[in-house]
């Protein structure tokens, strides 16, 4: 069976519109088996990875990850751009052959589509507030 990877804002994991979207991703690729790495068996190993350091970059683990599956969906913030990780996990995917969609969070459309890259800094002005909480999702 094909593997996908489902990359998204971790500000999203665990949330309705995380759900919502595994259901309208498993709907479009029945076929696949899909890599969520909000999953708590991901979570538990970057909760290890940060137990010694805080600020491990974990980044590679989760390229490890991507790099066992063939395809890639991937979620963008609100107005179409995309997180510096979710970047460079679909990179990942398009580098070893696969496709890489985009999934509409909104009308749960999925297509196959261009990249649009922040970077790291963007991405952590999406997810974080300048205290460190988590933002909502926009």
């Amino acid at each position: 069976m094909k593997k996908l990877y489902f990359a998204h804002p971790i500000n999203t994991y665990g949330t309705d519109l995380e759900r919502d979207l595994l259901v309208a991703i498993t709907f479009k690729f029945p076929d696949h088996e899909i890599v969520n790495p909000s999953d708590q068996i991901h979570k538990d190993m970057v909760a290890k990875m940060r137990a010694d350091d805080p600020r491990a970059n974990v980044m590679p683990y989760f390229i490890e990850l991507v790099e066992s599956c063939n395809d890639a969906v991937v979620l963008p913030f609100g107005d179409g751009r995309w997180g510096a990780g979710v970047w460079a996990e679909a990179d990942q995917i398009h580098w070893k052959g696969g496709s890489v969609w985009v999934i509409n969070p909104t009308n749960h459309f999925v297509t196959y589509v261009s990249k649009v890259r922040l970077s790291v800094e963007e991405t952590r002005a999406r997810i974080r507030n300048p205290d460190g909480t988590t933002k909502p999702y926009e």
